[in-house]
């Protein structure tokens, strides 16, 4: 959420930490995760774009329901005009443990760059006994703080870990509302895309 800098004193204390380690996204969650006080830990993507009411709308279904882990739908390469479409709650559609553990789960990995630790553009899907995928992209979890799970050190993703949580027996819900938008094309993707095509040129093999 953003905010004005003259609403600043309305805001809770934040902290800012760092390390002067080279770490991986994993890592840094992990390390962020271990350090935080709150009863749940909300997650959040440097190229992601979040509705205003995801944190409420968060806590409303965290309240109804006391579950463990809430994983939420995105919107992809869409106008931020869309987050605002879809903020009714429809507890018809959520999908409990129950139904995850049973669904069929895939996942997609490129642009894997194993020096740093990021498996790029990572998708996991979990499609449900009536073939309706729901796709789960990493940014996107709220989670008990003392649930006793962490992320993968190495690359961090989110789908890892809810299926490390349902083997687990922890209480894992999924709602359909898309609370964000996963905004691929940035300047960064596409400096970075350009960077790498020209190294290619002149790599030495």
């Amino acid at each position: 959420m953003r905010r004005k800098i003259s609403d600043v004193d309305s805001l809770p204390p934040i902290r800012i930490l760092s390390t002067s380690e080279k770490r991986t996204a994993g890592e840094n969650r992990n390390f962020g995760w271990d350090s935080a006080s709150a009863e749940y830990i909300m997650f959040i993507d440097a190229d992601d774009w979040y509705s205003n009411d995801r944190a409420r709308i968060i806590g409303e279904v965290i309240e109804a329901t006391n579950a463990d882990l809430v994983l939420h739908n995105y919107w992809k390469l869409k106008p931020k005009f869309f987050l605002n479409q879809n903020a009714v709650l429809d507890m018809s559609n959520w999908l409990r443990s129950k139904e995850l553990v049973a669904a069929t789960w895939e996942g997609t990995a490129r642009n894997v760059d194993e020096e740093l630790g990021i498996r790029g553009d990572t998708n996991v899907i979990a499609r449900d006994q009536h073939g309706k995928s729901w796709p789960i992209q990493h940014g996107h979890v709220t989670i008990r703080r003392q649930v006793n799970i962490r992320f993968s050190n190495r690359y961090g993703e989110d789908g890892m870990m809810v299926r490390d949580a349902l083997e687990r027996g922890f209480d894992v819900l999924y709602i359909p509302n898309k609370l964000s938008i996963y905004n691929q094309i940035s300047l960064y993707f596409i400096l970075r895309s350009t960077y790498r095509y020209f190294k290619s040129l002149f790599q030495v093999n």
